[in-house]
């Protein structure tokens, strides 16, 4: 078998407060109606199924945008981080390992662009549809196979 370099990517929660914020700042109405400002960020991370370490090799904050009223998020973070892994990791054999909420047509096809294969998470109703595709042979929406 080929090695790849195995990249996990994933949100990641890193501040909240109902207090302080800042003009970058998520914005999340709260059940009893109070606002809380939050900082996240994607992070794609090297990781190795044999080892206990990961290494984060790029991140993406997931912020409010200038002139934009709505909250940015994770997808449009993978984007931009898809973006800029295949100018830094062009040349590499890479598999990107990604949750349920990235098994979508755009994300599937800008890292297949890309030449990297992947490993995605399906859930709930997609996961039927899902695989009833990959059983009947139609091509790699559920597993990723570009191997």
């Amino acid at each position: 078998m080929e090695k790849y370099l195995i990249f996990a990517i994933d949100g990641v929660h890193h501040f909240e407060s109902k207090k302080i914020h800042c003009g970058g700042c998520l914005k999340k109405q709260q059940e009893d109606g109070s606002i809380s400002y939050n900082h996240s960020m994607l992070c794609a991370m090297l990781v190795h199924p044999q080892e206990r370490e990961v290494f984060v090799m790029g991140t993406e904050p997931i912020i409010c945008q200038d002139g934009i009223e709505k909250n940015d998020c994770e997808r449009n973070a993978s984007k931009r981080l898809l973006n800029w892994m295949s100018g830094h990791y062009k040349d590499k054999k890479l598999l990107i390992t990604e949750d349920a909420l990235y098994s979508n047509a755009p994300n599937i096809e800008q890292i297949v662009k890309n030449g990297w294969s992947y490993v995605l998470g399906i859930k709930g109703v997609h996961l039927s549809l899902r695989l009833t595709s990959f059983t009947t042979g139609h091509t790699g929406v559920f597993l990723g196979q570009h191997f």
